[in-house]
């Protein structure tokens, strides 16, 4: 199995949904793992979309930004 690191940015929904694309096209292939880096909006999106996908790990990350 692949495993793939992906942060996706949590400032807003664009940059989720300009990755959801990707990410589902990721997905059709059975064995690829993704393991996800996120906070704020794309933290709640990600668990509310892949919540039940066992070949998703949602971990949430802190990101200081000014």
């Amino acid at each position: 199995m692949k495993t793939i690191l992906y942060g996706i940015c949590g400032i807003g929904n664009g940059h989720y949904y300009r990755q959801l694309p990707i990410i589902l096209e990721l997905l059709k292939s059975s064995d690829i793992q993704i393991i996800f880096f996120a906070y704020k909006n794309s933290l709640s999106l990600l668990r509310e979309m892949f919540q039940n996908n066992e070949n998703v790990k949602i971990i949430e990350v802190n990101v200081p930004y000014y």
